[in-house]
């Protein structure tokens, strides 16, 4: 049976996604677009087909094809060209789930706000998007009863959309939810679930307006393209972002946010003893530098010191207007100066959110012994004393 592929519902891009590892790098570098980035399989074979000699012929093993520079295997991305902690999270996916139409819906302690208020809840995560011809994803952790999810972008049967979940890598729903923030003040996920529903149709997916990129990606295995690395690379943890914003951060022990951005001019430079725009309020002065791009402003200051004293809190607000794309400066509405933090479910893969679900169950069975112990030991506070409840402290 053909694969029929499932793809994110907000970028368009599959959750098959494969990577050819360098020579320089380990073997769990590479994963096949099936397999998993956390095992190694055998899954790339050279180009002639023809199987190693040395391996047992039971064992059907494999050459592998290791990326050289240039490669232009299209059965994943090279490892030159991308780096796996770029990739990570690529193979990891969410739905939204709608909640009972009975009413019986009961909110989590970990629930986010949308959740609590809207129509659907959030499902756990899984590593290993299946063909829709091979049933349904399994979520971990299970959450509001849901461990597999009905994860697609088409509804092929509009009598059934309430059994219907919309798939999405965590960071794109992130991204979304820091678009809806800006203009609204909160999580609008009643738009989103409305682009679904309208949009779910096969024909309609494939015409709205993604990156152009896509329709050379999207054949029914998702076609590794050179140039197209960017698309599966991760929203939100960008290495090399991370290494500028590093080399910009200034530890010492007297900064302060006030302080000059640039530097003091010395004498003889500066628009000389007569500077006009010194005699401005700073208020104007402020609204004269809205209108000018960094570049200008930067430039400026070899020509009025004025433009030499802008302090470091001013740059927020001309990060925010020239790279708003940079949603890691952006301010919440509670604390002006604190960045947004990111939802837990982009920090992990299913696998991690496995363990750590592991460790609490393990935690709250220690917890109900301990409880039993004590209604034993202890009857007189039976009364008041209660379990843990059965779907877990933060589940």
């Amino acid at each position: 049976m053909a694969y029929a592929k499932v793809l994110c519902h907000i970028c368009g891009v599959s959750f098959k996604i494969g990577r050819i590892r360098t020579a320089q790098e380990p073997r769990n570098a590479a994963w096949a677009p099936w397999a998993l980035p956390t095992t190694y399989p055998n899954s790339f074979v050279e180009h002639n087909g023809e199987f190693n000699q040395s391996c047992p012929p039971e064992t059907a093993c494999m050459y592998e094809h290791i990326a050289s520079l240039g490669c232009k295997d299209d059965n994943g991305y090279s490892g030159h060209e991308i780096s796996v902690k770029e990739m990570r999270f690529c193979q990891t996916a969410q739905c939204l789930v709608w909640k009972p139409r009975n009413g019986t819906f009961e909110p989590l302690p970990d629930d986010e706000e949308f959740e609590k208020d809207g129509d659907f809840f959030l499902s756990g995560l899984t590593d290993h998007m299946p063909s829709r011809d091979y049933g349904n994803p399994e979520m971990t952790p299970p959450r509001h009863g849901c461990d597999a999810a009905d994860a697609e972008y088409v509804m092929w049967d509009e009598n059934a959309i309430y059994e219907y979940a919309m798939p999405f890598h965590p960071a794109c729903l992130e991204v979304y939810k820091r678009a809806t923030l800006r203009p609204h003040g909160k999580v609008n996920v009643n738009s989103l679930s409305s682009f679904w529903s309208l949009e779910a149709h096969y024909n309609l997916f494939y015409h709205f307006p993604r990156d152009p990129n896509l329709r050379h990606c999207m054949e029914q295995w998702w076609c590794h393209r050179n140039g197209t690395e960017y698309l599966v690379a991760n929203l939100l943890f960008m290495s090399k972002l991370d290494d500028i914003l590093e080399a910009a951060l200034d530890r010492s022990s007297d900064f302060s946010p006030h302080q000059r951005a640039f530097r003091v001019l010395g004498p003889g430079t500066g628009g000389g003893a007569y500077d006009p725009f010194g005699l401005l309020p700073v208020e104007l002065q402020y609204e004269i530098f809205d209108y000018l791009p960094s570049r200008d402003i930067a430039s400026l200051r070899l020509t009025s010191r004025v433009f030499s004293k802008l302090p470091v809190t001013y740059f927020q607000k001309l990060l925010l207007r020239e790279m708003p794309w940079l949603r890691e400066a952006w301010p919440t509405a509670a604390d002006p100066g604190q960045p947004i933090p990111y939802s837990k479910w982009t920090t992990m893969t299913a696998h991690e959110a496995k363990l750590t679900w592991d460790e609490e169950g393990l935690e709250l069975a220690k917890l109900s012994d301990y409880v039993e112990i004590v209604r034993k030991e202890m009857p007189e506070l039976a009364q008041p004393l209660k379990g843990p409840s059965s779907d877990g402290v933060g589940r």
